[in-house]
């Protein structure tokens, strides 16, 4: 949800840029300063395609990019809304199995194993059944 609000933003901020020549932006300097500037070229927009690939479009151009992203995003959030549709009825029976053992005193049995215990107990064995 995030992604698609952010993406909403600068859809809505590209279809802005090219209505003026400059826009006056305030400019980070260095970590902790601002200095007065001025965007030009504001029709210009580096896009990143993915894989470390970029091409030069006009801001149009990237606003039709930024709407296709935010439909893969829609689709990916429907898709994991429904995925999460179909996994709730699994935790809820794992719940109430979880509830219903502990409430008739179930418990699990646990044994530790050593081989070296077993391998004493099976010559035990194997001396009092040969002699």
């Amino acid at each position: 949800e995030k992604f698609k609000s952010d993406y909403k933003a600068l859809q809505e901020r590209l279809l802005s840029l090219p209505d003026k020549m400059k826009h006056e932006v305030m400019v980070p300097f260095g970590s902790v300063a601002f200095m007065p500037g001025e965007l030009v070229h504001t029709n210009e927009i580096l896009v990143l395609l993915g894989d470390n690939w970029f091409v030069d479009r006009s801001a149009k151009q990237a606003a039709e990019i930024v709407q296709r992203r935010i439909k893969s995003i829609e689709k990916e959030i429907c898709q994991l809304k429904e995925q999460r549709k179909l996994l709730e009825p699994r935790l809820q029976f794992t719940s109430e199995i979880s509830q219903a053992s502990q409430e008739k005193g179930l418990v699990d049995i646990t044994e530790e194993f050593d081989p070296e215990k077993e391998k004493q107990w099976r010559g035990m064995i194997k001396e009092i059944t040969t002699s």
